[in-house]
Formats: structure tokens, C-alpha cells, sequence
């Protein structure tokens, strides 16, 4: 590799930045997580109808700072209809993506007094970038088994020193492992007896591969917990990134304060609310398809492109229960050389070190998202095959 590459390679940070050098020496990247597919047709066409409807131009203004009522309706049935999650709109708040949601919850935290915010590691990386935001330093790190199931030990021990907060991703990015129901009940308890609050990422909770299902700990309880937020979005599973719709569940003085916060921030959640809850109520057997669509088309990808890494590179496959992520194990010095072996072989991955605290430099993984169409799977495999 040039030494001028090796420079560049050297100053990568996140994803993104793996994703741009990809794009600017034109090599595939399957770094950055990201759906690269449309968004379902029937809400494309409802889009469209409602922009274009002269009588409806009132949602190109500013919305109601809790979302509006046909958006937080909408939500409320889709929780009861597709996850047997029982709440009323008082305990929803419609939010800039799962993004707003996590923002908003810390920003109450700050506002508490509160300040100390530990991730299980491997974390997701803008989760960390959050805390940071937010409180002005990194947030602490709580490490998990070598299989990435919790350390019931390290997390009471840091909870007996003092948290006031911890993310989670379930299912985990980067690790595309599932929490069970046992464990986060625990956790929740845990949480709940040492007065810490419990911040849910759950933007990959209908990406599932495994027979058993997803489950939160807003299913358990009504109304919410009042020490744990629980924040969704539709980015990934309807691909659509770039509009910002999500959504806050947790007690309804909770998203009291998160609104007061999230408001001044992001203003009004996008107009595409709309279009989005008219979908929700009236294509939900699309939705359904598309879900199920969009799983076998991770899955497939997956199978694709795992033993393609592993016979190119000797990398080993550890088997995702769900996300649309898949991590390997890697034999080299560094996470940089395995990110480095990978684009001789015209792939950008994202190194592991990303997703952990403390500067690591070998954690002894990579991740790779599968979030694409199966040709391009099946283009990428064939790059690295014939090497």
C-alpha cells in the first residue's frame, strides 16, 4: 500500500471515514452501516401524494415539538399491533431519529446534575460521540465477556460506583448479538435499584435472525419505567437514513423533560411524520413484507459474503443473532492491519478499536454491515475471491 495511503488509513476515526476512503480510491466499503436500498413503495407513494396535495402544505411548517398527533397515534397502535407494547402518546416522544432520542435523554440527565454515562463495550461509536457532546468528556466503558454476553460483576460494580446512565444496543452494533429477556430484566432491576437510567437503542429490534423474538423492557412494565428510555426509529428497517423519524418511550415525565430539550435542538421532527403514520395504519401488512424482505436479504448477504472473507483473508465468521452487521476475528498485530489486509483485497471494514474505549489497538475484530442489494454482495465476494 502507498505510504501516502498508509497516512491516510492512519487518521481514520469512524466508519464514515473508512466509507470516504473507500470512495475516493474507488474500492467497495461495507464499513459504514447503511441500508443502500429504497424505501418500501407504497410509503414512497404516500410521500409523494402528501407533498403534492395543495390542501396538506400546512406540514411543511414547524410541527408540534412532541410529534404530531396522527404520528404519535400511529406509533402508539404499531407498538400495541406489532409488539404487544401497551402505552399511551403521553409516554412517546417524536424524535430526530434514534439520535434525537439518545441526545434528549442525556441533555435531561445533564439538567439533573448528572453526569457520569458508561457504554458496554463494544459500543457503538456515535454513541460515545453523544456523551461527549453532551457532557464535554468520554463517557466510561463497561467491558463484556470475550462472547460478548454482559459481565453481570463489572456492570454492578460500576453501577455501585456511581453511574447515572448507561447505552445499550440491542441488538448490538457492532456485535449483532441479541439481549434475552432474562438479562435485560436483570439489567433493568439492576439499574432501577442503584437509581441509574437505562438508555435503549433498539433501531435494529425488527432486524431478527434468530427464533426468538426481540423483546424490551417496555413490554413488562406500563406505564414505563421512569429509569428507562427506550428509543426506536425507522432508519434501517424502512431505509430511510436521511429522513430522521423516531421515536422516545419511557415514563410520560421523562418525555416531558426530553421534549424540552429535543425541541430547542432539532426544532420539529421532519414532515415526513405525515406520510410515515398514514403508512404505519394503513400498510401494515407492507410493512410487515418489507421487514420480512429486508431479513432475508441480510441474512442471504451474510452467507454471501462471510466465507468470502474467511477463505480471502482467514478471517473467522462469528455468527450474528440480528442487527444487519457481522463481526470476524482477525490473527494480525492490529485492528488498522486487519482494516488494511481487507483493502488489498478492495474492501473497506471497520476496525473493532472503533468500538471500544481506552485507544485500543487490537481488539482482534472487524465488522462488516450487509445492508445492501444481493448483487452488490455478490460483486464484493467476487472482489475478494480474485485477489
Amino acid at each position: 500500500m502507498a505510504e501516502n495511503g498508509t497516512s491516510e488509513l492512519s487518521n481514520i476515526k469512524t466508519m464514515r471515514d473508512v466509507f470516504d476512503y473507500c470512495t475516493k480510491n474507488n474500492l467497495h466499503s461495507v464499513a459504514q452501516g447503511m441500508i443502500e436500498l429504497a424505501p418500501p413503495r407504497k410509503l414512497r407513494e404516500i410521500v409523494s401524494g402528501l407533498i403534492l396535495d395543495e390542501s396538506k402544505q400546512y406540514v411543511n411548517q414547524y410541527r408540534n415539538r412532541f410529534g404530531e398527533p396522527p404520528y404519535l397515534n400511529a406509533i402508539k397502535n404499531f407498538l400495541e399491533k406489532h409488539y404487544s407494547t401497551s402505552v399511551s402518546t403521553s409516554s412517546i416522544l417524536a424524535t430526530a431519529g434514534v439520535t434525537g432520542a439518545i441526545v434528549a435523554a442525556l441533555m435531561m440527565l445533564r439538567k439533573r446534575g448528572k453526569s457520569r454515562i458508561a457504554l458496554l463495550e463494544p459500543f457503538y461509536t456515535y454513541h460515545s460521540r453523544q456523551v461527549e457532546e453532551v457532557f464535554g468528556f468520554a463517557p466510561d466503558t463497561i467491558p463484556s465477556n470475550p462472547d460478548f454476553s454482559p459481565n453481570w460483576e463489572t456492570i454492578e460494580n460500576k453501577l455501585k460506583g456511581g453511574l447515572d446512565g448507561i447505552i445499550l444496543c440491542n441488538p448490538g452494533n457492532p456485535t449483532g448479538r441479541v439481549w434475552n429477556k432474562t438479562e435485560q430484566d436483570k439489567l433493568v432491576s439492576l439499574c432501577t435499584q442503584y437509581n441509574t437510567l437505562l438508555i435503549i437503542d433498539e433501531i435494529y429490534c425488527d432486524m431478527i435472525f434468530t427464533s426468538t423474538p426481540h423483546y424490551s423492557p417496555i413490554q413488562s412494565t406500563s406505564p414505563p419505567s421512569s429509569h428507562v428510555v427506550v428509543c426506536r426509529g425507522f432508519s434501517k428497517t424502512l431505509a430511510i437514513q436521511s429522513w430522521r423519524l423516531g421515536y422516545a418511550v419511557s415514563s410520560s415525565s421523562n418525555i416531558n423533560e426530553m421534549m424540552a430539550h429535543h425541541d430547542p435542538i432539532y426544532i420539529s421532527v421532519t414532515w415526513q411524520q405525515h406520510a410515515l403514520a398514514e403508512y404505519l395504519e394503513k400498510e401494515y401488512d407492507d410493512f410487515q413484507l418489507h421487514c420480512k424482505t429486508i431479513n432475508e436479504l441480510l441474512r442471504k448477504n451474510w452467507e454471501i459474503l462471510s466465507p468470502a472473507f474467511t477463505k480471502a483473508l482467514g478471517w473467522e465468521a462469528i455468527e450474528p443473532q440480528g442487527s444487519m452487521y457481522g463481526m470476524f476475528r482477525h490473527g494480525v498485530k492490529s485492528d488498522i492491519e486487519a482494516l488494511q489486509d481487507g483493502l488489498k483485497f478492495g474492501v473497506g471494514v471497520a476496525p473493532a478499536s472503533m468500538f471500544y474505549g481506552g485507544n485500543r489497538v487490537n481488539t482482534g475484530f472487524i465488522r462488516i454491515h450487509v445492508g445492501m442489494s444481493h448483487d452488490k454482495a455478490q460483486a464484493i465476494a467476487k472482489t475478494l475471491l480474485k485477489v
